[in-house]
């Protein structure tokens, strides 16, 4: 069977994490550019603490963004959502 599969990449559980703390990483930039606090972004998201945008920028206790939060700080951020996946796939 090839390593690719309808587009995507056949990939272990470590190398998806990889990615998922480079998006986390791209994200962090793009709200420091916009001297923009973790906790003003969780609000503006509809979140009530930073914890779920310190935690996916980091990738700590299994966290990161998926695709509906990602849209939301691409909107809020006014960057298209493909900057968050700079450098992810190497």
């Amino acid at each position: 069977m090839s390593d690719k599969m309808n587009g995507c990449i056949n990939m272990d559980g470590e190398k998806l994490n990889d990615i998922h703390i480079t998006i986390g990483q791209n994200v962090a930039k793009r709200r420091k550019e916009f001297r923009m606090s973790q906790f003003d972004l969780s609000i503006r998201m509809g979140y009530k603490s930073a914890s779920i945008v310190a935690k996916s920028e980091l990738g700590i206790e299994g966290k990161h963004f998926n695709i509906d939060q990602l849209c939301k700080i691409a909107n809020i951020l006014d960057t298209p959502i493909e900057y968050f996946f700079t450098n992810t796939v190497k």
